[in-house]
């Protein structure tokens, strides 16, 4: 027969080993998790097409791009967003302007973050520009309100691919048009180049790992073709 002192000790262990296995049963009671959640909406005039893309860093937005672990997935309006090995992000394309849904992204601990789609502005050309002169510079207007907080504007002529561009992106609020000066193109040659403007928006979900993370939605207008002189 065990000694009362000997019964006592056995008990303690007995109840250490239940306290640890409860607590690492429950986790800890706040986040841990140091993954960035970089989510990007994308619509293309041209192609009428919206692409969900969603990338994670560690860290913070300046981290390296990581990958799911096994038992992680993200999804958009509860479809499997797919895995680019090249470019180490994850991307769905859907047909038409898509505005509303929810990115859902559920990590290794089991925690689920939805983040959901805020509507954002369309953006167009406010007149017709079949020309300009290098030496006099650009004036850009475009449909719909100035920018607003947290709003920004991007005009993008040439071919980057090329090297052969100029452009420009503004965010200050309030801005309702856009100054392309002559020395902003130095990096473009006389001719004739394709040109489009974008209007994009940044938010910030609620639900978030530890780290944060951050919604960008961007309305790409139809392009147009504009003739360039010096």
């Amino acid at each position: 027969m065990k000694s009362p002192i000997l019964r006592t000790l056995y008990i303690s262990i007995f109840s250490s080993v239940l306290m640890i296995s409860c607590t690492s049963d429950d986790g800890p009671d706040f986040d841990t998790n140091t993954n960035f959640l970089d989510y990007l909406v994308f619509y293309d005039s041209d192609l009428n097409s919206t692409i969900i893309t969603a990338e994670f860093k560690k860290t913070d937005v300046f981290g390296s791009n990581i990958t799911l672990e096994k038992n992680e997935s993200i999804t958009f309006r509860g479809e499997e967003l797919t895995y680019d090995e090249s470019k180490v992000l994850y991307s769905k394309e859907y047909a038409g302007l898509i505005t509303s849904g929810d990115i859902v992204y559920t990590s290794s601990e089991g925690k689920v973050y939805t983040s959901s789609l805020v509507e954002y502005q369309s953006v167009d050309f406010s007149q017709a520009i079949s020309s300009f002169s290098k030496s006099n510079g650009l004036v850009i207007s475009w449909t719909g309100e100035p920018l607003v907080e947290r709003e920004f504007i991007e005009f993008l002529i040439g071919v980057p691919e090329q090297n052969n561009f100029a452009g420009l992106v503004l965010e200050e609020e309030g801005t309702a048009d856009l100054v392309l000066k002559s020395e902003d193109m130095a990096g473009l040659t006389s001719g004739t180049w394709p040109a489009y403007l974008q209007r994009g928006q940044l938010t910030y979900p609620p639900d978030l790992t530890s780290v944060g993370g951050r919604i960008v939605t961007k309305y790409r207008s139809k392009t147009i073709e504009i003739e360039v002189t010096e």
